[in-house]
């Protein structure tokens, strides 16, 4: 089970996902590497950021979707938890000119799936 938990100026908001049904991530290095005059290299190592990549879950109505979206589309701070899958457990936000986005499921015709792209904090 999946729980996604809102936080903004005091107010928590929750959405309650069927299914997390893609979890995407990717971690881009932060290493910097100089060319030397003269030949040579020279290297500052970095972590690499957070991870960013794509979130999709799985709604049972057009409702719950569609709230997800709203949220998703307002400020604020983002806990994601889902028993059983600890690695995807992050604090996040929609980045700048990250999507949001929702659309029936074709298979069923019933649930219906929210994209979101995410910038781990």
């Amino acid at each position: 089970m999946a729980i996604l938990t809102r936080t903004w100026n005091a107010t928590t908001s929750t959405s309650d996902p069927t299914q997390v049904m893609d979890y995407r991530s990717e971690m881009e290095s932060a290493n910097i590497v100089l060319d030397i005059l003269g030949g040579g290299t020279a290297v500052s190592h970095r972590p690499a950021k957070l991870r960013t990549g794509t979130l999709k879950f799985l709604y049972t109505s057009e409702t719950l979707a569609n709230t997800c979206r709203t949220l998703h589309a307002n400020p604020g701070v983002w806990a994601l938890a889902y028993t059983g899958k600890t690695t995807i457990a992050m604090n996040y936000v929609v980045p700048p000119g990250g999507r949001i986005t929702v659309e029936l499921d074709s298979t069923t015709n019933n649930a219906w799936l929210v994209s979101v792209d995410y910038q781990e904090v």
